[in-house]
């Protein structure tokens, strides 16, 4: 039978659409001028209508496929074309669960390959993957009915979208988006239609040299032209903080007066005492071995609702008393048999003696623990590194152009020495660079990679410093009692409301007790089952941004909600993006880590996102949540990089949020690590430590919430560590649920 033949009454053969030498499907163009890719003539299935009402198919005759083509048909197969509407797009997606392997029907058209494109009279097009995955960006959508994809209600009109639909077990996807304007369509939210930038970003995945081209002439932002070392010696040196980031390729006009003033604000506040000799000996350094703290007014009655101040006096390896500041301590008051802790806050009077103040919030024993994490003398070497060897940690592209392949160096700021590619972003402006390669063009550039780190950083005593069992997060023993007995408050506890977004940071923002953190500013809630987590999140569409400390809320809640399935996006655990799915509850959870500087696997450059950009891109409102962080990649950076990466991502929530008020927005702060030697020097807590200092002033009076990992992982028991094991994370996503989910 020819495939003219085949087209149904009421349409007419257009052409016939081939994967290779194979028939892959017919098209027909019915009387309402929408093309339609027709399955049934390859496969036995029901009417459509018996399809929708989820009936048993009556037996009918099979329709031999075409004489050339070799594709296999099962007899389980029931695809059927969408009828004459050519604005159904996806509405009418549904599921047979009970029926397998129903997805083999369209067999034809899912073994396309990765470039295939079908595009019937510029009416739509389809990218096909060999994955599944169907990327659909169209005026209008009619595609093959399937009978095992369930559509996900994003809770978009029907003539308008985003669509999506899915079957999750054998990992296909397929999404609808209304292309830019101009467009004949009702009422739609500027971020729900895509433009042909956004677009061609999805298609950069099919490694299209002429569209990643088209993409490279939009860049607005010129290899910067760094000033050599003639020119720094003929010029003084300013003090502005934008002048590193000037140097490094942002662009100066794009900062506002307000943006200078607050960086220079930030930077002072951020500055740490020095030593009042640059060259000091190793025995002179702090020794908290020598180091005793006491606990004053130990003798008094203690009660819950107490202050208690811990006080010491930092002495060097002779015993002799420093007379100057600037160590780096940290410090937790806690009770063991009730898995119960809190943080304390450091006052350094940078003269040798420390105040350490806590808050006593549950009685009983407790006891103190302080530890120095750096020395003042390994601080200023820290800083030193942060300022002169910001490259310590390197980073590589793969440059691919057919058969052909480069790899070459890239990173936030590099030297002329070579000629470079610039993939500044041309939205948020934030720079990034790679060596040109020898011989493919910039445009060929396929990934992003985290290569490695550089050694031998340390000069003359420096390494001194960082001995992990002497001066590196090592306790400091008492004086006398290490503990107090708390007594029950006489008064009545503060009455604590539900948690809302806006309020100021507090410290000690909580406590740890009988392993649940409470919070002194509002009332945490328990989400100990699926259930509850489930019913919290039903209708919501929730945004996870930024790095692997806070992909772990993404692996907690599927691996703990059994009703959240993880569709498979084939991209790896560690690198993402990820998403996640309860169509029945109306639930979706997507991850993606956050753009460079970034120390990752082999990830594609389209799967790393600014967050600034992604948040300009999500529609908000009430079932919105969007929780992010970002805060570890940039501790081998100068500071200013940082805060002018919060400036943009703060400039688009306050975009989300006036475009969309009802959108939460929750930051998940810093946590402290465990510092082996080789970690302090590209890691360190008091590079985190300083970065979260920046990000809690940047983001006060904004209304959005916080969840106070730096504290949390201060305060319980459990050894520091970069990724917290799943009790603590456990308790950061309770206070983030507790914010969507206030009582």
């Amino acid at each position: 039978m020819s495939d003219k033949a085949k087209c149904a009454e009421g349409t007419r053969f257009i052409g016939t659409i081939r994967n290779g030498s194979r028939h892959s499907s017919c098209s027909c163009h019915d009387d309402y001028g929408c093309d339609t890719v027709k399955v049934q003539s390859y496969c036995e299935g029901p009417n459509m209508q018996q399809a929708q009402n989820h009936q048993q198919p009556a037996a009918v005759a099979k329709q031999p496929p075409l004489e050339d083509t070799q594709l296999h048909v099962p007899s389980v197969c029931r695809g059927h074309s969408l009828g004459p509407d050519p604005t159904v797009g996806l509405a009418n997606i549904t599921g047979l669960p009970q029926v397998q392997n129903a997805i083999d029907c369209t067999d034809m058209m899912l073994k396309a390959s990765y470039h295939n494109v079908l595009d019937f009279n510029n009416r739509k097009r389809w990218s096909v993957r060999k994955s599944g995955i169907l990327e659909i960006c169209a005026k209008y959508a009619a595609i093959t009915w399937i009978t095992c994809l369930r559509k996900f209600d994003l809770g978009n009109s029907r003539m308008t979208g985003p669509h999506l639909a899915l079957d999750i077990d054998n990992k296909i996807k397929v999404e609808y988006n209304a292309h830019g304007s101009p467009i004949r369509i009702f009422p739609i939210s500027s971020q729900d239609h895509y433009h042909s930038s956004q677009i061609n970003w999805m298609r950069l995945k099919n490694h299209n040299a002429s569209i990643y081209e088209s993409i490279q002439s939009w860049r607005i932002y010129p290899i910067p032209k760094l000033n050599s070392s003639k020119k720094q010696q003929m010029q003084p040196r300013r003090n502005l903080w934008t002048e590193r980031l000037v140097q490094c390729g942002y662009q100066n006009h794009s900062f506002t007066p307000e943006e200078r003033s607050e960086g220079k604000f930030l930077m002072k506040m951020i500055e740490w005492p020095k030593p009042t000799d640059s060259a000091v000996p190793f025995q002179k350094s702090s020794d908290p071995a020598h180091v005793r703290f006491v606990i004053l007014n130990s003798a008094k009655t203690f009660y819950v609702g107490d202050r208690l101040q811990v006080m010491l006096q930092m002495r060097d390896f002779e015993g002799h008393p420093k007379r100057y500041g600037g160590d780096y301590l940290q410090a937790r008051i806690h009770t063991p048999a009730l898995k119960a802790g809190s943080a304390g806050t450091v006052i350094d009077n940078q003269n040798g003696f420390y105040y350490i103040n806590f808050n006593l919030s549950w009685p009983g024993k407790v006891e103190v623990s302080v530890l120095l994490v750096h020395p003042s003398e390994g601080i200023q070497a820290l800083k030193r590194l942060r300022e002169e060897r910001p490259e310590r940690v390197y980073f590589k592209s793969t440059f691919k152009l057919g058969n052909a392949s480069e790899t070459t160096v890239c990173n936030l700021c590099l030297s002329q020495s070579q000629p470079l590619c610039n993939f500044t972003d041309v939205r948020t402006g934030e720079p990034w660079f790679c060596y040109k390669p020898k011989k493919l063009p910039c445009s060929a550039r396929i990934n992003h990679i985290m290569a490695g780190y550089e050694q031998n950083l340390l000069e003359g005593e420096e390494g001194h410093y960082f001995q992990s069992q002497v001066n590196v997060k090592k306790p400091i023993l008492p004086s006398g009692l290490a503990h107090v007995t708390v007594k029950p408050s006489p008064h009545a506890g503060k009455d604590l409301r539900g948690c809302v977004p806006g309020k100021p940071l507090l410290s000690p923002a909580g406590f740890y007790y009988q392993d649940q953190w409470m919070s002194t500013s509002c009332n945490i809630r328990c989400f100990d089952t699926p259930v509850v987590i489930t019913d919290c999140l039903r209708g919501k569409n929730v945004y996870i941004l930024g790095d692997s400390t806070i992909r772990q809320w993404f692996e907690y809640l599927t691996e703990f909600v059994s009703g959240l399935k993880k569709f498979d996006l084939g991209n790896p655990r560690n690198t993402g993006p990820h998403l996640a799915l309860d169509i029945d509850n109306k639930i979706k959870v997507e991850y993606y880590a956050h753009g460079t500087p970034i120390r990752i696997f082999p990830i594609s450059n389209q799967d790393l996102p600014f967050i600034a950009n992604k948040l300009d891109e999500i529609k908000g409102g009430k079932n919105t949540v969007i929780a992010f962080t970002i805060w570890c990649h940039f501790n081998t950076f100068p500071v200013e990089p940082y805060i002018r990466r919060l400036q943009n991502i703060r400039r688009s929530i306050l975009r989300l949020l006036e475009r969309s008020p009802d959108t939460l927005v929750v930051i998940k702060t810093a946590n402290v690590q465990a510092l082996p030697r080789e970690v302090s020097l590209y890691n360190s807590d008091w590079y985190s430590y300083q970065l979260d200092l920046v990000m809690r002033k940047m983001f006060e009076g904004i209304n959005v919430a916080f969840v106070d990992a730096w504290e949390m992982t201060i305060a319980h028991y459990l050894p520091h560590e970069l990724h917290p094991k799943s009790i603590i994370i456990k308790n950061e996503i309770d206070v983030f649920l507790s914010y969507v989910c206030p009582l």
